[in-house]
Formats: C-alpha cells, structure tokens, sequence
C-alpha cells in the first residue's frame, strides 16, 4: 500500500522531465563553456612588400613565356634547357629579363604573405594556397633555368647567384608562414640548391667569397619550424572559434577536415568544444616544444586522436626531417663554397676544416645530426669529402647514402617508412 503511494506515475514523469532538462542544460552549458586564449592578430603587411614584388615578377616571368609557348618557340616543358636551341634560351632570357629584375627587386625589401591557416578554416576571400606554393616553385624552377644558361656561357658567378636568388626566395616564404608555407619554402630552397654544385667549382676567389657572405645573409634570414608551427596553431585556435558558432559544428568541421570515416570521430564521440580545442592546443604545444630542440634531443611526439590530427593538419616527421635536411645541405653548400675560395687563392684544398677559419668562415658549421661535432672532411688525392654523418648519427667517413636523385623523394630516402638509411650525407653527392 506505502508503496503504491509512492510510484506515482505523475511524479515519476515528472521526475524524469527535471532529469531530462538538467541534463540538456549540463550538456549545453559543458558544450558552450567559455575558452579564454589569447590569439595575437596578423602581423601587419609591410610596404613595400617583398610577395608583391614576387607575385608581380612571376606574372611577368609567366606572360613573356606563354607568348613564346603560343607561336611555337619553345617545344615542351617551360624551363627545360635540353629542349631549347641557344637562340630560344637567349630569347626566354631576353623575354623575361624584366620579371628578373622585379623579383631581385623585391629582395630589398621586407616579405609578408597574407595571413592563411590549414585549408579547413580557410575563408572564401583566402588567397588560393595552392596556386601561390605553384607559382614559387615556378619561379625556382626559372631561377634554375637561367642558371643554367648562364654557366653555358661560362658566366659561373651569374649563375651561382641565380641559384642562390632561389635560396633566398625560399627563405623569404618561411618568414612568417604557417606549416603550408614553411614546407613550399623547403621546397623552393631545395630545387635552388641541387642544381648549385656544378657550378661552385668553376668560381674564382673573389665569386667564391661573394656566395659566402650571401648565403650566410640568407641562411640567417630563414624561418623556423617552432615559430611555423605557432602560427599555425593560432590560426587553427581562430578557425575552431569561428566553426563553433556553427550551430551544427561538429557535422561542418568533419566535412571539412575530410571526407572519409575518420573524420566522422567528431560526430560519434560527441566531444565538447572544449575537448576539441584543448586537444588541438595541447598537441601543438607539444610539436612547438621538440621543434625547438636541437634534432638529436628531439623525441617522439605521440599521435593524438585521429580527428585532433587532421583539424591540425601537420606532418610532424616530414616536418622535421626537412628542417634538419635543410640545415644540413646549408651547412655542406657553406663550407663547400669557402673550400672553393680557399682553393682559387692557395692552388689546393686545406688538410683541414680549421684552415677557413676566420678568412673564410667565422667558424666551422656544426653537424646538425651529431651534437657538438663539425661536419667531417678530408681531402681525397686533387679533391675532398665533405660529409655529415646523417641520420643514423654514425660516422661513415664520408661514404654517401644511397639516395634516388630527385628533391620530391628526398626525404622517403632518407627515412623510408619510419626506418633510417646507413650512411653519410655527402657534399655533391647526396644533393637533394
């Protein structure tokens, strides 16, 4: 009987109800909770603008080729030497000379790219990523060519600078860019420098030491990866706060981090705004915390939540591997060009790195994969081996890693599938 008294249909909907509305209002007020992070505004555009002077010389470059490639003059790829006769390279050279001199003359001046994040959170009105990491590339890929025209008139100090103009171009991008912008920067840097070796010989003393003093500039000019990837993590902090004001947020985000099952992790978890924002912060933290770690002191960063992964859109190993990369070949290109200098002013090679320094070099570069070491050298019969030990950190004296001779694989070869290749990098050799 008292227990009958008790169940109450009445108040037991009504119990249910109350159960029901606190619940939706917890899981409204657990969604909505308020995210208090502060996001630096864009860095202001300069003026002059450096990516202006770019994007206008590649126009230029671009318009004075297509009309050569529209009556037939130049058969094939664009920038292919091999393809071209001598009186169609002097014709491209002369077609284009103004677009070389508008990009040389962006080089006084300060570079800033239009603020741009991971292609998720990009805007309508944001720049094509895509067309403007093309459009640097193409213009390395000129650089090259004029290079190379200019070694085939024996103008080696001409054609060394090209290479290096494309040494710069790539530095410029990685200033102040995102991850996006950082790799395309890689990118251009490693086209300029691969077809620079060749040429590095054939300078005298005063061309030799004109390429140190240059490349040292550009090598202080270059980006950092730690500082890429805080900006890129402002930018996906600012496009997550935009898409939660989206009333279906999580649907939106999935479809637009990527259309397979993966991305569905953000529908079916049902994670809160917060979840979601604080796992994107804290596994860019951790990346920004290794980058800026010298290679040999960095560890493994664990993979977060696949949907985490793809809203920050980072290829961390890839991302590391071309920062040492860089630094290395750097490094190798540095010390070559004051081997050369040394070589043009006393008839042979030192016997040892010590000799370049201070008249060549302020000091010898260290070995990026080795803490505390300097590149290895010694000289071999008329010639040398300049080397770094590479990423097994071990000591090969000089014997190159096997390497496909293309700068688009480079860094398969150097760390295929998670497994680090035997072997040194070697000046000249291992080039991409």
């Amino acid at each position: 009987m008292a227990l009958s008294r008790l169940w109450n249909p009445r108040r037991a909907i009504f119990i249910l109800a109350l159960l029901g509305v606190v619940s939706c209002l917890w899981l409204f007020s657990r969604d909505n909770a308020s995210m208090a992070v502060h996001i630096p505004p864009p860095t202001p555009m300069p003026h002059p603008n450096a990516y202006d002077y770019y994007l206008k010389a590649q126009e230029q470059i671009t318009s004075a080729a297509g009309r050569y490639v529209e009556h037939g003059a130049l058969p094939g790829q664009l920038w292919d030497v091999e393809r071209l006769s001598p009186a169609q390279q002097e014709q491209m050279l002369s077609a284009t000379r103004q677009g070389l001199a508008t990009l040389r003359e962006g080089f006084a001046y300060a570079y800033q790219a239009p603020p741009c994040g991971p292609s998720w959170c990009a805007a309508p009105a944001t720049p094509d990523v895509a067309t403007a990491d093309d459009r640097a590339r193409d213009l390395a890929h000129y650089l090259c060519f004029v290079a190379e025209v200019q070694a085939a008139h024996g103008n080696w100090g001409e054609a060394v600078q090209c290479h290096l103009d494309a040494l710069r171009l790539g530095s410029d991008i990685t200033r102040e860019a995102t991850v996006d912008g950082w790799f395309t920067g890689y990118d251009v840097k490693s086209i300029g420098r691969s077809h620079t070796w060749e040429a590095i010989f054939h300078l005298n003393a005063v061309q030799a030491r004109a390429a140190i003093m240059r490349l040292h500039e550009i090598m202080h000019r270059q980006g950092k990866l730690a500082d890429a990837l805080q900006r890129q993590k402002w930018a996906i902090q600012a496009g997550l706060l935009q898409m939660f004001q989206q009333p279906n947020w999580r649907l939106t985000l999935a479809k637009r981090i990527g259309s397979d099952t993966r991305s569905g992790e953000l529908v079916w978890s049902f994670p809160t705004k917060q979840q979601v924002f604080t796992g994107v912060s804290r596994y860019m933290d951790q990346l920004i915390a290794e980058a800026r770690k010298p290679y040999p002191q960095r560890r493994t960063v664990k993979d977060p939540p696949v949907a985490i992964a793809l809203i920050c859109d980072v290829d961390w190993p890839a991302a590391t591997h071309d920062t040492i990369i860089n630094k290395t070949h750097n490094a190798l290109l540095l010390t070559t060009f004051a081997l050369q200098a040394y070589k043009a002013e006393h008839g042979a090679y030192p016997t040892a790195l010590a000799a370049l320094v201070p008249s060549y070099l302020p000091q010898i570069p260290a070995d990026p994969f080795a803490s505390g070491a300097c590149l290895g050298y010694h000289v071999a019969g008329h010639d040398f081996v300049l080397y770094s030990v590479g990423p097994d950190g071990k000591d090969s004296g000089g014997q190159p890693i096997e390497q496909k001779f293309t700068y688009l694989v480079q860094r398969q070869d150097f760390f295929a599938d998670g497994n680090i290749k035997e072997g040194d990098i070697v000046a000249g050799i291992n080039v991409f």
